[in-house]
């Protein structure tokens, strides 16, 4: 068997589990307060019911329940980029009102990991399906992670990383707290562009425009996903901010390093461009 053929199998075993997770769009709307299985009652049922008991359907579904139900449509409709972002706010508690518990984080990292692999990054995918493993051993979905991580282990292409994506803080009850959590998902799923959008959430919106402790963290990072995206001098510009602006922050000393390393890069990619004298050295 070539190696582009077990590659093609990989592929095909990866997204029958994520096939076999999300099933037919009829099975897979959340259940309101109801922690989601690979066979959970269909949402009809759920409507069917919530009918029987006189109750408007908006408040039968809770607010995850219908972030979870976006992130569904995206993904059945070929945006899986969106649809993971939609998943990481489900995990980090953007849709939670505080207070309330949250059934479905498992299920929304399973997804993430999924949607992740259908990207092209298998190894962000792995990290997804390891913390989960770690973080909730007794979910049905800590299994379904598990045989994701075989499938993508066998015939020698299993990825190269052992890590795992970033755990949760225990509080996500702060705004702040839960976005800066989802950009840091989404940085690490390899989606810096939305990533940034979120870490520019904590720095000016969230508190509306009133200082809050992340801020620094959120802004440094803010630089990286620039670098990340090629853009040197947005990703130095954010860096000077968060020298400038939070002198005494720790975040403010990972922006030195950070700026030294870019000032580093710039002047090898400003070498000479004659090959000759290049070759004369």
């Amino acid at each position: 068997m070539t190696s582009a053929t077990r590659m093609t199998n990989c592929r095909v075993a990866v997204l029958a589990l994520a096939a076999i997770a999300i099933g037919p769009q009829s099975q897979t709307r959340a259940v309101a307060g109801q922690q989601l299985t690979p066979n959970s009652v269909p949402v009809q049922v759920r409507l069917a019911e919530a009918m029987a008991e006189n109750q408007d359907w908006d408040e039968a579904i809770r607010e995850p329940d219908r972030g979870l139900s976006y992130a569904e449509d995206l993904y059945e409709n070929g945006i899986p980029d969106y649809a993971l972002q939609e998943y990481a706010k489900v995990l980090c508690d953007v849709y939670t009102t505080k207070g309330q518990g949250n059934p479905h984080r498992a299920y929304a990292r399973y997804r993430m990991g999924v949607c992740a692999y259908e990207l092209g990054r298998p190894e962000a995918a792995a990290r997804q399906w390891r913390r989960l493993v770690v973080e909730a051993p007794e979910s049905p979905w800590s299994g379904q992670a598990g045989r994701a991580l075989s499938v993508l282990s066998a015939d020698g292409l299993g990825v190269v990383s052992s890590g795992t994506a970033p755990a949760l803080p225990d509080d996500l009850s702060s705004s702040p707290v839960s976005r800066l959590a989802l950009a840091e998902q989404l940085l690490d799923c390899g989606l810096p562009l939305i990533a940034s959008k979120e870490y520019l959430k904590v720095i000016h919106v969230v508190t509306a425009g009133r200082p809050n402790p992340l801020q620094a963290e959120a802004t440094y990072k803010l630089g990286i996903c620039h670098q990340r995206l090629g853009r040197l001098k947005l990703a130095k510009t954010a860096w000077q901010q968060t020298v400038g602006r939070f002198p005494d922050s720790p975040s403010a000393e990972q922006a030195r390093s950070a700026l030294t390393r870019a000032d580093e890069l710039g002047d090898v990619l400003a070498a000479p461009r004659d090959p000759w004298e290049v070759i004369r050295r």
